[in-house]
């Protein structure tokens, strides 16, 4: 197919979301294309965590054989009936970000799915009610499809509306060398993983470290919200 023609369905983003359910078009032989703003695949991976440790479990050594069991403590594979599993890229419990890009690569390639690279998508429109969706990439591409799934995760920082937080420095560009704090005090805004693993980075060189937030912090393994506080991090 060339581009500009119409696919039956079509995915913004190739990371976990739009590689797994790419796998599954792939098995039912469905029309679908995944674009993707990025080079490769899980671009967000490249850049996040900042200190590139992940929140998701990956426990290769359970006691059990059975496969189904065993991604109980597989928080990073994809489902796939080949054995395309995380653990062959990482072993440790909690690993790297740089494993999971790769793996992620791996699992796009092993399975031939249909991706288009340095795809940042600029506008959507929709002809009719029915009508086919037309999508225009900033590089000046024009893509249409019948059914669109986005799949591109959290796109924005969460910045709370405080006068003055012009003046402050955002997780997403903020200096994650150590040595760039020595005997500061640092004020976190925030009582997620991210502002853990900030201030964890810090107790060796900053002076004070102060977390701060509305709410009262709450544990993942208490809510059973893997948004909350992750073991990492507590």
């Amino acid at each position: 197919r060339g581009l500009g023609d119409v696919y039956k369905r079509q995915i913004l983003g190739a990371g976990p979301a739009g590689l797994q359910l790419g796998y599954y078009f792939e098995q039912q032989k469905q029309d679908y294309k995944i674009l993707e703003s990025g080079d490769s695949v899980g671009t967000s991976f490249k850049t996040f965590p900042r200190h590139r440790t992940l929140i998701s479990i990956n426990k290769v050594h359970t006691g059990f054989d059975d496969n189904e069991v065993n991604l109980r403590w597989d928080w990073n594979s994809l489902l796939n009936d080949d054995d395309v599993l995380f653990k062959n890229f990482d072993k440790s419990y909690f690993p790297h970000a740089d494993s999971l890009v790769e793996y992620l690569k791996h699992y796009a390639e092993h399975y031939g799915m249909n991706i288009d690279h340095n795809q940042e998508v600029t506008n959507i429109s929709r002809e009719g009610e029915d009508g086919l969706f037309i999508l225009q990439t900033q590089q000046g591409t024009t893509y249409q499809c019948r059914k669109l799934i986005v799949a591109t995760g959290f796109r924005k920082a969460n910045t709370p509306n405080i006068p003055g937080m012009e003046l402050t420095e955002c997780y997403t560009q903020v200096s994650v060398d150590p040595d760039d704090y020595i005997n500061q005090d640092v004020l976190v805004i925030g009582k997620g993983n991210s502002a853990f693993e900030m201030a964890d980075s810090l107790v060796s060189t900053a002076a004070v470290i102060h977390v701060i937030s509305p709410e009262v912090l709450q544990f993942a393994w208490e809510t059973h919200y893997v948004g909350h506080l992750r073991a990492v991090n507590n």
